[in-house]
């Protein structure tokens, strides 16, 4: 229908401008974001002769990001603006905006109009997104471009081109998505799940598995099989019979050319050292190469050659317009973020362990989170309704199994394949052990809209008198519960120190006193001017206000006072010792403390803010905070409390001389 791809353009089109319009003058969350270093590298597109002349710019915090600043650039042009976090921003919230219309078409091809609609709100009126698109959005940005690869796919049976354009085009998008942000990788199963469907779709609709065999299984991919699993174990075979030669060539400079400089500080180890590191490296080789010959093989047979290799053409083409002329360079910069999250990573768990150790629990600095436990918590903390449904979702798709007719074994079948592929995000997440990080599984809500749309397929089909009473009452629950938990935590929490220097300003206030800590990293010196960046060039801004250090608030006889949050347990101050010196909380001013834990500072303040340290949903935005809050349950009322940020005019704390 076309008044419901009206309505969801309408309302994704209104979603992104009013956010763009929200966050307009945002200024950066604390000074040396990756933020700001992504604005800076992209406000240099001037002077790029080619698109891989960003990560120059981007001093090592462009890698997998280079769709994600490429855009940027072009936001910054349409905004005017180079210096802040806004054109970012938006560009983030736009990209979920779109996303959601995607959804829709996506939907609409699988299943009808009122599913797709039902769908596209559902996403659209998602707080985890748009908390996404607040913080650092790149994973919006991927989320984007894989969608448009999937409903490309889509078109390949819609007969108005050829289908091996639009394969090809999808492979671009999807290689352009691999380099927007480092979350792509978990969408792979999804993407080539779309890909096999519209190859088989005729079959898969008809519950005709058996009619698939015969393209799965033929001579040609068979002898391909054959000739890779051949390759692969007389490489194996070679390495382990020869790595002892091969290794003496390069230490003595025999080999090859680019061979000879594999090994460096020779001096350093004898040669024997260097027989064992090889040895454990053809071991580790072994391992991983049959893990991707396993799966080079599976997809290649499941999706075809001739599908495979168009798409495999799009790749290419994306990946050559992207790390032209120096493609070993810029190929790093793609596999560094990879090889430091799995090597060398440490999560911030480093700064913790003393801590935790004296409670009995036992951390390092490669622990993550704390496994499956943190999931179901973390979805339901996030997107609880939404996760319900899914739940609901699951249950109801499987109960309507023997009802479907056909053979129940293919009935199950194909409903267990969907729920595996709608969790494949989550899975992938699982298996390559990520950080424990509300972002970090983000993809999983992309992926739980392909079970709810076929749960809610399944209700329109067997149950249609229901169909359209459940779905109102559900978007009727689910969207204003994401705007009110939006607009009331997340949004203002995002924009505290933004509406701190905007009152200063309104105010006419030209001298602030204030507390020389890193809690004022997220407050006072994210004010253009007045914090300063290590790495990003120190922008020549004249300070806004002339800044007083104190120790006590009673220091101050006349003047206004900017006291930040001193929530120790906040993202802007996960793995600070200072906040873990002090049990999570500032308290060097003794009178404030006493203020704060009377609260009796609200009677005196003129502006009370939200900031991070407020919200259990920023909170999870850290893997040791999401540990703390979810499963030690650590993060109380008083602290949400001290996370506000206030500020005061001297004058008033006179009217309170009893708290002294």
């Amino acid at each position: 229908m076309i008044q419901y791809l009206y309505l969801i353009l309408g309302l994704a089109a209104a979603s992104s401008i009013i956010f763009s319009f929200m966050t307009k003058g945002v200024l950066y969350a604390t000074p040396d974001t990756d933020n700001e270093l992504m604005a800076y590298a992209a406000a240099q597109s001037h002077r790029w002769r080619w698109l891989s002349d960003l990560h120059k710019m981007g001093l090592g915090k462009t890698g997998m990001k280079d769709l994600t600043v490429i855009l940027i650039s072009v936001f910054q042009k349409i905004f005017r603006n180079k210096t802040d976090d806004h054109p970012y921003i938006a560009l983030a919230g736009t990209a979920h905006a779109f996303s959601s219309l995607l959804v829709y078409f996506i939907a609409s091809e699988y299943w009808d109009p009122a599913i797709a609609l039902f769908l596209g709100l559902l996403y659209l009126f998602s707080v985890w997104n748009w908390q996404i698109a607040l913080y650092g959005g790149h994973a919006n940005v991927a989320t984007m471009l894989v969608l448009l690869s999937v409903w490309f796919t889509q078109q390949t049976n819609n007969g108005l081109m050829w289908p091996g354009i639009w394969l090809v085009a999808a492979g671009i998008i999807f290689c352009f998505a691999q380099f927007a942000s480092a979350s792509t990788i978990k969408y792979t199963p999804l993407f080539f799940g779309a890909i096999i469907f519209e190859r088989y779709q005729i079959f898969i609709k008809g519950g005709d598995w058996l009619n698939t065999y015969p393209f799965i299984i033929n001579s040609q991919l068979y002898k391909l099989n054959i000739f890779v699993i051949i390759i692969f174990l007389l490489s194996i075979l070679f390495l382990r019979l020869f790595y002892k030669k091969i290794v003496s060539a390069i230490y003595y400079g025999k080999a090859f050319g680019f061979l000879n400089k594999i090994i460096s500080g020779k001096e350093l180890f004898p040669i024997e050292h260097y027989f064992q590191h090889a040895k454990k490296r053809i071991n580790q080789l072994a391992v991983w190469g049959l893990w991707a010959v396993v799966g080079f093989l599976l997809l290649v047979n499941l999706v075809g050659l001739y599908y495979f290799l168009l798409v495999m053409t799009g790749f290419i083409v994306g990946f050559l317009i992207l790390t032209l002329p120096n493609i070993k360079k810029s190929f790093r910069y793609y596999f560094n973020f990879i090889l430091e999250t799995q090597i060398r990573r440490k999560t911030h768990f480093k700064s913790y362990i003393h801590y935790f150790a004296e409670k009995g629990l036992n951390t390092s600095r490669r622990t993550r989170g704390a496994g499956l436990a943190w999931l179901p918590k973390m979805f339901m903390r996030m997107i609880p309704f939404h996760t319900a449904i899914f739940i609901i979702s699951v249950i109801g798709s499987l109960y309507a199994v023997p009802f479907l007719g056909g053979k129940i074994w293919i009935n199950y079948t194909t409903t267990l394949l969907i729920i595996i592929l709608s969790l494949s995000p989550i899975i992938w997440a699982e298996m390559t052990k990520a950080q424990q990080l509300s972002r970090s599984y983000s993809p999983g809500l992309t992926g739980m809209m392909l079970l709810i749309g076929y749960g809610a397929y399944l209700l329109e089909i067997f149950s249609f008198s229901y169909f359209y009473p459940l779905i109102i009452i559900t978007l009727s629950i689910t969207i204003p519960w994401n705007l009110w938990v939006f607009l009331s935590d997340v949004y203002p929490a995002r924009m505290g120190a933004t509406y701190m220097f905007r009152s200063l300003r309104r105010l006419n206030i030209k001298e602030i006193y204030t507390y020389n800590t890193k809690y004022n990293r997220a407050m006072v010196e994210t004010i253009p001017g007045l914090g300063r960046s290590e790495y990003v060039p120190h922008k020549k801004i004249d300070p806004p206000f002339v800044i007083h250090y104190i120790n006590s608030i009673n220091d101050v006889k006349d003047g206004w006072i900017v006291i930040p949050g001193t929530n120790g347990r906040s993202i802007t101050m996960s793995g600070e010792q200072e906040a873990i010196d002090d049990n999570f909380s500032f308290t060097k001013d003794p009178v404030l403390n006493k203020l704060i834990e009377s609260r009796k500072i609200d009677k005196i303040a003129d502006i009370k803010l939200k900031t991070y340290g407020t919200s259990h949903f920023w909170s999870l935005e850290d893997e040791v905070l999401g540990y703390m809050d979810l499963i030690l349950n650590e993060i109380g009322p008083k602290d949400i409390y001290r996370g506000h940020a206030w500020l005061i005019h001297s004058n008033k704390l006179k009217s309170l001389t009893n708290v002294f």
